[in-house]
């Protein structure tokens, strides 16, 4: 690279950081601090090891890059707008000089492959304060969502209290008491040709993303399967919940994903009448009430819950009329939560729009 001089500087060891001093980066990005610094000056740097290999960053000014990211040296910022370079590294990727199977790394020999087109610098600047303002944008959406994420986690722990504490001292039962649990199907039940490419969906933990079952389920079974499987169709109103690999995911199945099929991994928590769908979900994906299942896991080399744990599981059990309050703030911050979103799909597509036009 004709640009700069890559260079991993020394690794400083975990034992060696510090509360305070210096910017540490590792590699994905600050992880620390450090008594000296390697780089006096804003310092554009990529993950040269691990599975974030090819992550771009930009350091703090005075802040210590260590070895497990590659360090792009010596810059000439007279021709060169480093933030001009982080965006089109960030659109070309890395892929073609990646190297290793089991520990993948970027060298410098792997760096010397890479070419690339530049702007004159003028338009560099220009193309930047675009960009930047579209990406403080995206940023924007993206803390207005976490906003209302944690005003929902804060609201529930004001009505509620601490579930597995129990400060608010409310009457705690038993999961089997008040609800229907059962397990997802046993692997002997599904085999190789089960699996098709349009299909019933199988919803599994990895399928369940921020307290939602994730668009485009990619697991799929065979219609013709389904009556050995219907003890394992969901309902709208049943809390999925991970019981295997990631404990305690769960999410509510809303009308859209009714009929879908509880994954091998899974298990599914159907409610009865003294039960809100919206506040057995909130309680289960607390944070308190996962440590407390993750606890109770079972097994050595894959910890997981089984039905019986989850059956025997004590949860609080507030009046309906406050359940169904938490309810109906829930569903209002959720409709907020859709427009924002949208807006933010919105600007993803326009911000991939200008890095497309301006790094062919």
């Amino acid at each position: 690279m004709d640009i700069c001089e890559p260079k991993q500087w020394k690794t400083i060891p975990i034992s060696e950081l510090s509360q305070s001093g210096y910017p540490l980066y590792g590699a994905n990005g600050k992880i620390g601090f450090y008594k000296e610094y390697t780089h006096e000056k804003p310092t554009l740097m990529v993950t040269c090891r691990g599975a974030t290999c090819g992550q771009m960053h930009i350091s703090e000014p005075r802040s210590y890059i260590n070895g497990n990211a590659m360090a792009f040296d010596n810059i000439d910022e007279k021709e060169m707008n480093i933030k001009y370079l982080f965006y089109l590294f960030r659109k070309r990727g890395f892929k073609d000089c990646i190297s290793g199977s089991a520990q993948p790394q970027i060298t410098r020999q792997g760096l010397e492959k890479v070419t690339i087109e530049i702007h004159e610098k003028d338009e560099q600047d220009r193309i930047v304060t675009v960009l930047d303002r579209a990406d403080s944008l995206r940023q924007k959406r993206k803390e207005q969502i976490k906003l209302l994420d944690d005003f929902l986690k804060s609201k529930f722990l004001e009505m509620f209290g601490d579930p597995v504490r129990n400060e608010k001292g409310w009457n705690v039962v038993q999961i089997r008491d008040v609800a229907d649990v059962r397990i997802g199907p046993f692997g002997s039940l599904l085999h190789k040709e089960d699996y098709v490419s349009h299909g019933i969906p199988l919803v599994n933990p990895t399928h369940i993303v921020d307290n939602k079952i994730a668009a485009g389920v990619n697991l799929t079974i065979t219609k013709s399967k389904l009556s050995q499987l219907e003890v394992y169709k969901l309902k709208a109103g049943d809390v999925v919940l991970g019981r295997r690999g990631e404990i305690g995911r769960c999410a509510v199945v809303t009308e859209k994903e009714d009929g879908y099929l509880c994954g091998t991994g899974s298990m599914f928590v159907r409610p009865g009448k003294s039960l809100n769908q919206v506040f057995l979900g909130y309680l289960l994906s607390s944070e308190s009430v996962k440590s407390s299942l993750e606890n109770k896991a079972i097994g050595i080399t894959m910890k997981n819950l089984n039905a019986g744990i989850v059956k025997k599981f004590g949860i609080i059990l507030p009046d309906w009329s406050l359940q169904d309050k938490f309810a109906k703030i829930v569903l209002l911050k959720e409709g907020i939560k859709v427009d924002i979103v949208k807006g933010k799909e919105e600007i993803e597509k326009h911000f991939s729009a200008l890095m497309q036009e301006y790094f062919r």
